[in-house]
C-alpha cells in the first residue's frame, strides 16, 4: 500500500478475520529509504471483544472470562474515564473487574497497569498501546483454571502476566491473587521494558519475588484463546509453596499495624462531644486525640489500648448501602499520615466503586451478593487496585455483624510482617472478633468470601476460630 506524502493513514483491505498480522512503515526519499519498527496487529473475529481506550486512545482494553466452557465477553459497566474502566460478564449490576492505565512517567518514566478482579472464573485482561503494539496479557483465576495445577492449592486464586509477543509463553509474573500493580508496564514511548521478556521469576505486586509462587507456564487446557501458550508439561512450584498462607504464624499474628479497638460485652457504641482535631484531613475529616475504651465493674476496671480516629467532617462520605439498603460500606485509606474517606463514584445495588483522590481514578470495588439461593450466605467480594493501607468495612445492618477488610504492603497491615513486608496482603475479620486476628489473610488485595453471613445477616462462628 503506497500512500501520498505526509499522509497520516491508509487502509488496507482483504485481511483475514482473527489473522495477526505485522506492518512496517517504510518512507521514500528518492532512491533513499527508512523502515518504522514493526507493529503486530490481530484482526478483530467473531466474538472478539472491542477493547475500551485509556489515555488518549493510546490504550485499548479488553476483558473476558471463560464460564460453562464459552467465552463471555466483558461489557463496560456504568463507569469509565480516561485513566480506568470497569467491566461486567453477566449482570450490568455485578462489575468483575476495574482496570487502569495511569501516566507515571513524570514520576519513574513508564507508564503503570492496575488491575483488580473480583471474581473466581478463568477471566483475561489485555491491555495494549495502540502505537507500538505492545500488549499485556493477565490471566486470573483459581490455581486448577489457571495453571492445571490441581494440587494443595487448587482452589487459590492466582494472578499469571505476560507480554503477548513473549516467545516462550512463560509468565513475566504470577503470584497469588487477582490483582496486578506494574509500575513499569511501558516505557514512555510505548513498548514494554526487556526485563518482562528474561526469564520468568515468581513475583507478585510491586516487583517484588514471592516465595512459592505458581508454576511459570500455563495450563495446557487454555482452549486456544491465549494463541501460542504452551501446553508443554508444568514445572513444579518452588519448594516454599505457601500452603504458609493459611499456616505461617506470621500471619496469624494480632492484626495489625496501627491500633485498632474490638468492643467486647455490652454496648458497642458509645459518643464524645467535642472531639476534633487541629490537622484537616481530606474529606473535611479531623484527626482526633488519642482516646482508650475503659472497662468498669464495681471499683475495678482495665483500659483498651489507645487509639487516634478520624471524625468525618462536613464533607466526610456517607456509608453506601447495598441490597436494599440490607449491608452498609465505607472505605478509606492512609496516606501521609492522615486517613482520606473514600467517595462512591458508579454504585448499583450490589456493588460500589470507590475513588481517593480522583474520581477519574478510583481505588476499590466492594460488592455484596445474594448467594443464598446458592449455598444459604452472603457474598463479599473486595478488590483493591492501591498499595496504601486500606480499611474496607461492611456491615449487616438488622445485626450489626460486620467485616473489617485491611490491604496495602505487609509492613503496613501487620505488626510483625516478616517476608511479607514489602508484599501487598490483606486480613479479615469480623469487627467484634475480640482477639484481633485475621479470619481470611494471604497475599493480594483481593478478598472472595462465599460464606460472609449466613441467611439471616450473622458472620458464620467459623470465622471466629
Amino acid at each position: 500500500m503506497i500512500t501520498s506524502a505526509n499522509a497520516e493513514e491508509g487502509w488496507l483491505y482483504g485481511l483475514r478475520p482473527g489473522g495477526r498480522y505485522r506492518f512496517v512503515v517504510r518512507a521514500f526519499r528518492g532512491d533513499l529509504h527508512a523502515d518504522s519498527d514493526s507493529v503486530a496487529v490481530t484482526m478483530p473475529g467473531p466474538g472478539t471483544p472491542t477493547p475500551g481506550t485509556l489515555q488518549g486512545a493510546r490504550f485499548g482494553v479488553s476483558f473476558s472470562a471463560l464460564a460453562n466452557d464459552s467465552t463471555t465477553v466483558g461489557e463496560p459497566a456504568g463507569w469509565s474515564s480516561d485513566k480506568g474502566v470497569l467491566y461486567w460478564l453477566f449482570d450490568s449490576g455485578n462489575p468483575e473487574a476495574l482496570v487502569k492505565v495511569l501516566d507515571g512517567r513524570g514520576i519513574n518514566g513508564h507508564w503503570w497497569f492496575d488491575l483488580a478482579v473480583a471474581s473466581d472464573l478463568r477471566a483475561i485482561t489485555r491491555v495494549t498501546h495502540r502505537g507500538t503494539g505492545d500488549e499485556w496479557v493477565v490471566i486470573t483465576g483459581l490455581r486448577r483454571d489457571v495453571f492445571g495445577d490441581p494440587g494443595a492449592t487448587a482452589d487459590r486464586l492466582v494472578h499469571c502476566a505476560y507480554p503477548a509477543s513473549r516467545a516462550d509463553n512463560r509468565c513475566a509474573f504470577r503470584g497469588y491473587g487477582t490483582t496486578i500493580s506494574l509500575r513499569h508496564a511501558w516505557d514512555s514511548s510505548g513498548p514494554i521494558p526487556s526485563r518482562y521478556f528474561k526469564a520468568s521469576s515468581a513475583s507478585v505486586n510491586g516487583n517484588k519475588a514471592e516465595a512459592g509462587s505458581p508454576p511459570t507456564r500455563l495450563s495446557s487446557a487454555n482452549g486456544g484463546d491465549e494463541g501460542a501458550i504452551a501446553t508443554g508439561e508444568l514445572p513444579s512450584a518452588d519448594s516454599s509453596d505457601v500452603t504458609a498462607e493459611v499456616a505461617d504464624d506470621q500471619f496469624a499474628q494480632r492484626c495489625c499495624a496501627g491500633p485498632l479497638l474490638s468492643p467486647g460485652a455490652g454496648p458497642e457504641f458509645g459518643s464524645a462531644g467535642g472531639i476534633g482535631g487541629p490537622l484537616p484531613a481530606f474529606g473535611g475529616a479531623s484527626v482526633a486525640s488519642s482516646l482508650a475504651v475503659r472497662a468498669i465493674r464495681g471499683d475495678l476496671y482495665g483500659d483498651s489500648d489507645s487509639v487516634a480516629p478520624t471524625v468525618p467532617g462536613t464533607a466526610a462520605a456517607a456509608a453506601s448501602t447495598l441490597q436494599g439498603s440490607r449491608f452498609s460500606i465505607d472505605f478509606s485509606a492512609s496516606a501521609n499520615d492522615s486517613t482520606t474517606l473514600g467517595t462512591s463514584g458508579w454504585s448499583s445495588d450490589q456493588g460500589v466503586l470507590y475513588w481517593l483522590f480522583d474520581s477519574q481514578n478510583p481505588e476499590a470495588l466492594v460488592k455484596v451478593l445474594d448467594g443464598r439461593g446458592i449455598d444459604g450466605h452472603w457474598w463479599f467480594d473486595l478488590a483493591v487496585a492501591s498499595d496504601l493501607r486500606s480499611v474496607a468495612r461492611v456491615a449487616h445492618r438488622g445485626t450489626g455483624d460486620g467485616w473489617v477488610a485491611i490491604t496495602g504492603f505487609g509492613r503496613d497491615v501487620f505488626s510483625d510482617p516478616g517476608d511479607a513486608a514489602d508484599r501487598l496482603v490483606h486480613c479479615a475479620y469480623p469487627a467484634n472478633r475480640a482477639d484481633n486476628r485475621c479470619a481470611v489473610w494471604g497475599y493480594g488485595t483481593t478478598i472472595s468470601l462465599r460464606d460472609a453471613w449466613d441467611s439471616s445477616g450473622r458472620i458464620p462462628s467459623v470465622h471466629y476460630d
